[in-house]
Order: C-alpha cells, then structure tokens, then sequence
C-alpha cells in the first residue's frame, strides 16, 4: 500500500512540473471559458426539472474532449437524486471586459435566490456564491454549492484532500445515515421518492472526505483537477450511494447567517501541454445506395492541421481490408469550437462492406448495398 501512495504522490509531482506550460484559462466569444484542452461552461445548458437526472447542466468541464463534470450549482442535497429541486436560472450575465458570467439561481419554493459568479483566474476559474440575504432557516445545513464528476472517468485513480491520499472507488460505498421524512426537503410536483422501505426514514450519506483542498486524479494528467475552497470546507460525497446514475460530487455548505459573498473555490483542471483532440469521422452508418452522394465529414480540433488525403476501404470475404479508393480533403469551414473537412467518396459504387481511414484513424463498418427492399420484395 506504501508503495501506491508513494507512486501516485511522486507521479502528481511529476503531472505538476509538466503542466507549468499550460496556458491561461479565457472567456471566449462563444460565452465559455477555454485553455488548451480544457472548456468550462457556466449555465449553458439549465436545468430542466422533472426528469432531471440527464446530468448536462450546471457549470461543466470539458476535459480533454470528454465532458467529465457537471451540475454545479447550488443543490438542497449532499447527493441529490432524480426528482430533487432543481434552481431556475432567470438571469445570465456575461462581461468579457472583466471575464465573468454572473448568474442568478432561484428556488421558488422556498424563496431563495443566490447569485454564482465565475471568473477565469489563471490557469483555472474562481467560483464565488454571493446572497443577498441569509440561508433560509429550513435549508441551513442543506443549501451548498455541488459540483459533480464522471465516476467511469475516475474510479480506480488517485484523490488527495488536503494531501491525504485515497482512490476513488468502483463501486459505490460510503456511510450513511437515516432522517425522519419531515426533514426531506419538497421534490419535484410533490414526488416522494426517497422513503426508505417505508420506514419513514430516508437515506442520507455521509462524506469520504473533508478538507480545504482535494486533487481529483492526481495520476492522471488527462482527469487531473485541483479544487481549493477559501472559505468552508469541501466534502467529497459518492452519489451512487442513493442512485446508481449518481456521480462524486465534492461540495461546500453555504454558511448560515451570513450574506455577501459567502463561498469562494478555485477550480484548475489540468491541461496537457500541446493537446489536440482526435479526430472524429462522421458518415451515414445505416450505409449507402450505389448511385448516392457519399460524403464524410471529418471533425477537427482547431488546432489540427488537416490531412490531405482519406481513403475508402473494402473488406473481403475473407475478411481482409484493401484501398477501395483514395481521395483529397476538402475544407468545410469552423463551427463553434471545431473545424470540419470533408471526404468525397461518390465514385465507389460496388457494394460490400467499407470503412473510412483518416490518417491513423478508422471508422466503424458500413454497408454499400446492391439495392433497397420493400416490404413486398421476395429478395
């Protein structure tokens, strides 16, 4: 076990020294923030309510091209489940002058407002929670800023709070503990879904971690997140302890009694040094008649230099792949945070099975059929 703990702490030293070349994090023109493999998104997406376990809203962190973190906002719940509250978002600012979206988060039901302020600073963004006026009395001890993570992205790999060393679990686990139904909070259209076998009682986890700092995948450069509350304290909470769509949520319990700002993280994900995106082949998998257009299109991170050539590949009956055709790239243009080429292959009419290579990227299997049966076709 020594031996684990030493190779993830040394290995953390190393992520460290070879990650000061990362750039500085920015407000783009696209109203998210961006470094160089790394997209942060503030209320992009909202929260819908109802069947609001789809986890694509909140401030979430692109990643190395994988979205491995969502759902930050301020939540009524530790881990909150499907039918949960969720808070409205009637108002989004965005000043590129001082690099700052600003929204407003509310909860009708109990008349609570807050406002989340993110900033790029350095390498990462500042997250602040400002009120107005305090907590409401029922919600102390539940209001808190929640920020969720992909458990497939980081189970098995390295955390350290406060430099205390563990790993992310598989499976879920945790304590827990049980409270009277009176202290569940209201759920979304009076659903009741948290009774624990009838008793009365419903489940309340307990966190893995408490501390000031917690370093997400500290072994690995491509998940590597670094959270620092200035303020209260962070807890780190496995979801799946009440859903098995749950996440790891790490979060910070608003303090009660006070207004202001009353919360204040520093969240840096780590960006590899030069990383560009694979790319991304796109065709009609259901395949193609003989006689259509054939086109392809190809994703690219900006940064790609595209290639000149793609080619077409056959497969035969013995299952061995040979070029079919070869043909030039032509460029398409930018969409929002990609590039896109295309790849003409309309010439190729004998049927069979092909795929598409691009450089030393492969698509999957599709068909060029002879022709297309109707319902009543014998053949």
């Amino acid at each position: 076990m020594k031996k684990v703990i030493i190779l993830s702490i040394v290995t953390f030293l190393l992520v460290c020294c070879n990650s000061s070349q990362q750039q500085e994090m920015i407000l783009n023109d696209l109203e998210y923030f961006e470094t160089r493999g790394v997209n942060v998104l503030v209320y992009s997406n909202l929260f819908t309510g109802g069947f609001n376990d789809e986890k694509t809203a909140g401030i979430e962190i692109i990643h190395h091209g994988v979205r491995t973190s969502q759902g930050g906002a301020i939540r009524l719940s530790s881990a909150p489940e499907q039918w949960d509250l969720v808070p409205t978002i009637p108002a989004r600012t965005v000043d590129q002058a001082s690099q700052t979206i600003e929204s407003i988060l509310r909860y009708e039901d109990y008349d609570f407002d807050s406002r989340v302020v993110v900033t790029a600073k350095g390498k990462g963004v500042e997250i602040s929670v400002y009120l107005d006026q305090p907590v409401p009395k029922f919600l102390e001890g539940k209001a808190g800023f929640n920020l969720e993570f992909l458990p497939s992205q980081y189970w098995g790999k390295t955390f350290l709070m406060d430099g205390r060393p563990n790993l992310f679990p598989r499976y879920a686990v945790g304590n827990s503990v049980t409270k009277p139904n009176e202290e569940k909070l209201k759920q979304f259209k009076g659903y009741v879904t948290a009774d624990d076998r009838g008793t009365g009682r419903f489940v309340d986890p307990l966190p893995l971690e408490t501390g000031r700092n917690i370093i997400l995948a500290s072994n690995d450069p491509e998940r590597m997140v670094e959270i620092t509350s200035h303020d209260v304290d962070l807890s780190l909470f496995d979801g799946r302890v009440l859903a098995q769509n749950g996440w790891y949520i790490v979060r910070s319990l608003l303090p009660a009694g006070k207004t202001g700002k009353v919360l204040t993280w520093t969240v840096e994900p780590n960006a590899i040094d030069g990383w560009i995106r694979e790319p991304n082949i796109g065709f009609s998998q259901i395949g193609y008649l003989p006689s259509q257009p054939k086109v392809a299109v190809i994703e690219l991170d900006k940064k790609d230099k595209p290639l000149k050539k793609a080619s077409l590949y056959k497969v035969g009956k013995d299952g061995k792949a040979t070029e079919a055709f070869s043909g030039n790239i032509v460029p398409w243009g930018d969409y929002y945070k990609y590039h896109y080429v295309k790849f003409d292959f309309s010439s190729v009419k004998t049927p069979g099975i092909y795929y598409i290579q691009y450089g030393n990227h492969k698509s999957i299997h599709f068909s060029l059929f002879l022709h297309v049966c109707c319902a009543k076709c014998k053949h």
